[in-house]
């Protein structure tokens, strides 16, 4: 996982930059692209609107704040070998020279064909959405993609720069890297709740009961072979239409359907019933 926490970091040059704490659109989001413009386009003339570059801010570059936004700060990034390929996520639009920068500093840290990695894909709204991810020089722009590139400047050089350490673990075999924070509503490190019997009985703390499973699927599976029976009886019963039939039009012959076992009546499940407490 990463976190756009408000932490520096220092980019493959050793420059020292830094991600915000909170995602905020760009004025330039305002009025949409070019090729999707919103209502306010013409009128805002928004796109390519940015402070000047005397005023430009250590985190935020020549952005003119908008409004924050509620994206999660914490979201998942990952990589995954299949093959001679490593497919490495980003959770959300990446440009295009973003996912050449990404996958430059994969084959920095070995994912090349000496090491039997023949394909890097990059592969963007995955696992999370979080806006676009711009390189700084498109950002500083801030034409409608770098507007809505919410965690500043800098935003895409940190996930370049997770993605080449994660390429560089998953070739030597070491560990993930210590996750940057907790997603919202994670279980991660919490130990599972055991119920002994395959997860089929429902773990709860209020003693809810219910029929035990051995029952419960043998009376729908019989309660759906009839609504089926009932289906195919209907088609085959029902009457012919009473429109005028083209010249040489016979009336086409129906299997009769065949006598079929008696279907397993609710008590003979409910006599095997067995109402369970979770512990």
């Amino acid at each position: 996982m990463i976190c756009f926490c408000g932490q520096k970091f220092k980019d493959q040059n050793g420059s020292e930059e830094q991600v915000a704490s909170q995602g905020f659109m760009g004025a330039s989001f305002l009025g949409g692209a070019q090729n999707g413009p919103s209502i306010f386009y013409q009128p805002l003339q928004t796109e390519g609107k940015r402070r000047p570059k005397e005023l430009a801010d250590p985190v935020w570059g020549r952005k003119i704040l908008a409004f924050p936004v509620p994206y999660p700060t914490v979201m998942p990034l990952s990589e995954v070998r299949i093959g001679d390929a490593i497919i490495a996520s980003v959770p959300g639009e990446p440009s295009i020279e973003v996912g050449r920068r990404i996958q430059a500093a994969m084959a920095r840290s070995g994912a090349t064909p000496a090491r039997g990695i023949d394909f890097t894909v990059v592969v963007g709204l995955a696992q999370e959405y979080t806006g676009y991810y711009t390189t700084p020089q498109e950002y500083d722009k801030q034409f409608y993609e770098g507007g809505h590139t919410v965690f500043g400047k800098w935003s895409s050089d940190l996930i370049i720069q997770a993605h080449g350490d994660l390429a560089r673990r998953l070739l030597l075999g070491k560990p993930d890297p210590a996750p940057g924070g907790t997603l919202p509503g994670s279980n991660i490190g919490q130990a599972p709740v055991l119920t002994g019997d395959g997860g089929h009985r429902a773990a709860s703390r209020n003693n809810l009961s219910r029929e035990s499973s051995a029952c419960a699927p043998s009376r729908f599976a019989g309660r759906a072979a009839q609504l089926g029976r009932i289906g195919r009886s209907a088609v085959l019963s029902s009457p012919s239409s009473a429109t005028a039939r083209p010249a040489g039009w016979r009336q086409p012959h129906h299997r009769r359907p065949q006598a079929r076992a008696p279907l397993p009546q609710a008590s003979s499940c409910s006599s095997a019933s067995q109402v369970e407490r979770a512990p």
